[in-house]
């Protein structure tokens, strides 16, 4: 079965997305080699499980994706960009009061991003809308299963991490905000209960597991 063409998949920030821009607490930048980064984290995650903790062959398959620069350097495979919508609200810098009085939760998440000797970090809000599109480089040799691969690493990025600063706190989280399914997987969770979205996470799982096996 032919594997797709291109995936594109609309999403929005859930909780603040910190990303450095050319200064580290500057303007804000989305830009490809930040999410390429996630994805090249959550594909060895995938591919580690499918291929039973083999780290060479699992160093080679993510050089076939996403290329290397080391050694004899190759492209890489999948092409990786982002589009921003021109009416989403302007970056702002963090101050503990946005989300609430006080101490709690969220700026104990959030407390490296607030001014100390240093100006706050700016990020861009919550229900900030952009897209991410993923597509094979011309004239790459099985480009198909390497895209449904990129496309489960997407996948795995939206669903359980983040991208940015404090990603590992809960910061840069992501929803998909159209229902796209690629490669077999839905990005749009549906479930009204967390049962539900609880059996949607696994069968993609499920389907996650079944791409890198058949690499």
């Amino acid at each position: 079965m032919a594997g797709p063409q291109a995936v594109r998949v609309s999403l929005e920030a859930v909780t603040p997305l910190f990303l450095a821009g050319a200064e580290p607490r500057g303007t804000p930048e989305l830009r490809a080699p930040a999410f390429r980064g996630a994805l090249r984290y959550w594909f060895r995650a995938a591919a580690g499980g499918a291929l039973g903790g083999n780290t060479q062959a699992v160093a080679r398959a993510e050089r076939e994706v996403f290329g290397a620069a080391a050694g004899s350097g190759s492209a890489s495979a999948v092409i990786v960009r982002l589009h921003l919508r021109s009416s989403n609200p302007a970056p702002r810098a963090y101050k503990t009061e946005d989300f609430g009085s006080g101490l709690n939760g969220r700026n104990y998440l959030y407390w490296s991003m607030a001014p100390m000797g240093a100006p706050a970090k700016q990020y861009y809000l919550p229900r900030t809308a952009f897209a991410c599109s993923l597509a094979p480089r011309p004239g790459v040799l099985a480009a198909g299963n390497r895209l449904e691969q990129a496309a489960a690493a997407l996948w795995l990025l939206v669903q359980l991490g983040g991208v940015g600063s404090r990603s590992r706190r809960l910061g840069g989280s992501l929803s998909a905000s159209e229902p796209v399914d690629a490669a077999g997987l839905a990005f749009a969770l549906q479930g009204a209960s967390a049962a539900e979205v609880a059996d949607e996470l696994r069968a993609g799982l499920r389907q996650v597991r079944a791409i890198f096996q058949r690499a």
